[in-house]
């Protein structure tokens, strides 16, 4: 009698397990495609080299974002251009589902940058002169419109 599927033993823990993607880590080389150990295992393996190797882990991390820095800024910018009404509804839920902690971290953001939002604000007026007669032109209109507070 024939198996329909084939059994390996994981060489950490000794379990006998059938050998699909669910119980091991597809590696080409290896026996019937898959590694040695089990996913288990080998989950635990590698977080035992990631706490002993954090600093190299890390520097290697930092080398690949320097590297690859363009090409993945290039990937963002054509995928928000070809998602934009699917980018714009998320984020318009999000900002519905999360107004009061929105409101809070601008209002601290506010606290915190109060000078530098100020200073770019005169600066952006200063280079954009028509756009501050403007805003002044429509702010008088209203306040002349609003009257003082007491109607006939």
């Amino acid at each position: 009698m024939k198996c329909p599927f084939v059994i390996k033993i994981c060489t950490k823990c000794k379990k006998i397990l059938v050998v699909n993607e669910i119980n091991f880590r597809k590696k080409k080389d290896g026996k019937y495609g898959c590694h040695s150990r089990c996913k288990i295992c080998q989950k635990e393996l590698d977080k035992e080299y990631r706490k002993n190797n954090i600093e190299e882990i890390r520097k290697k991390d930092k080398d690949r974002y320097q590297r690859e820095k363009e090409k993945r800024k290039e990937y963002h910018k054509i995928y928000r251009n070809e998602h934009k009404e699917e980018l714009k509804e998320k984020n318009k839920i999000y900002r519905n589902e999360h107004k009061e902690e929105l409101k809070e971290k601008k209002k601290i953001y506010y606290e915190n940058n109060k000078e530098r939002i100020l200073n770019r604000q005169k600066k952006y007026y200063e280079d954009n002169p028509e756009i501050a007669f403007n805003n002044a032109q429509k702010r008088r209109h209203k306040l002349k419109n609003q009257g003082r507070g007491i109607t006939k």
